[in-house]
């Protein structure tokens, strides 16, 4: 179902577009059913689900003009949608696969506290066993502290299912949101520019692997500059000789594997915002004067520079290009940038 607006004002110079929609797919390709893990092999997926996406796009375009020499435009688009899972079997409501009333994307993690800031705390966590259930460590200062939702003076899962989650909570969602963009353009005389700039308003990610969290137990440790940004509490610690550190953004780092993965629960406090506007393209030109073309028996002749990707306004950290993300094929962080590129060039007419 699609309803459309159009509308046109100032004799055409303005115009507004709005269309909303509904779509039912059926027979999705959607997560097998659970198999047992004997089974040795990756569970092929199966068109066993139905998806109800709701939507809407906006655009917006002005034509202007200033003088005789001076023209301008001004397009802009927004859109949105989102993916409710309507039918699926998942009889017990297990979180680790659809159900129905997803909202398509979601992220369940626990909500953060914040790090453990005095051994008193620490202390008091593992007295009374609050936090044992992750790994049933021990927890000192710098580790991170989970908040209990439920309040049942435990951290955990609960059964991992719909109706009893423990103290997870859908803290966001990896679905592009209010994506947009934006084409300017405008000439003087001979000289022309055109600008495009697009992106995504909302947009939440869970990224993990080394080039996030730089130190990792076992391997592939990448360490960056922010990486320095972790939790010590004594000078000249075994692991990068630096001060102290209480105010730090990365919690405490282990050797130790299971150690390390307490910290690295899917949480509040390390969720990033993947929302970011991208300077995708600039193309400035100029068109020689035909009297200067005639002596040389050329028709048209343009001059241009352009640039693709050239800027990104974006909370990620440095290592990770907001389209990119969350893909490649050896963990986050670890696909190919949106390359930038630089061109000079000329277009001639005989």
């Amino acid at each position: 179902m699609n309803t459309a607006v159009e509308l046109g004002f100032f004799q055409n110079r303005l115009q507004a577009e709005f269309e909303y929609y509904q779509r039912l797919t059926y027979d999705r390709l959607g997560p097998a059913q659970a198999l047992p893990a004997v089974l040795g092999a990756n569970i092929p997926r199966e068109n066993n689900s139905e998806l109800k996406t709701k939507g809407w796009d906006f655009s917006l375009r002005w034509n202007g003009k200033i003088g005789s020499d001076f023209n301008y435009s001004v397009a802009a688009n927004v859109f949105d949608y989102k993916n409710i899972i309507t039918k699926y079997t998942n009889p017990t409501g297990i979180l680790t696969t659809d159900y129905v009333g997803k909202d398509a994307g979601e992220i369940w993690g626990y909500e953060t506290v914040g790090l453990i800031k005095t051994k008193e705390r620490a202390d008091e966590i593992n007295a009374s066993g609050y936090q044992k259930f992750i790994n049933g460590q021990l927890w000192q200062t710098g580790d991170v502290e989970y908040r209990d939702l439920n309040g049942d003076g435990v951290i955990n899962k609960g059964k991992n299912t719909i109706n009893d989650h423990g103290d997870l909570k859908i803290i966001g969602n990896s679905t592009r949101r209010y994506q947009f963009g934006l084409n300017l353009t405008a000439n003087y005389k001979n000289v022309d520019i055109a600008v495009f700039i697009q992106g995504t308003g909302k947009r939440d990610l869970w990224l993990d692997g080394n080039v996030f969290w730089g130190f990792r137990a076992w391997n592939q440790s990448s360490l960056f500059p922010h990486h320095m940004d972790y939790y010590r509490d004594t000078e000249g610690d075994r692991y990068s000789g630096l001060g102290i550190n209480t105010e730090a953004y990365f919690p405490r780092p282990y050797s130790n594997t299971t150690q390390d993965s307490k910290n690295k629960q899917m949480q509040t406090r390390y969720l990033q915002n993947g929302a970011y506007a991208r300077l995708k393209n600039l193309q400035i030109g100029y068109t020689i004067p035909p009297l200067m073309l005639q002596k040389i028996g050329l028709k048209r002749a343009r001059i241009y520079f352009s640039g693709e990707n050239i800027y990104t306004l974006s909370k990620l950290p440095s290592a990770f290009d907001p389209e990119t993300a969350i893909l490649g094929e050896f963990g986050n962080g670890k696909g190919m940038f949106s390359q930038a590129i630089w061109a000079f060039g000329i277009n001639i007419s005989l």
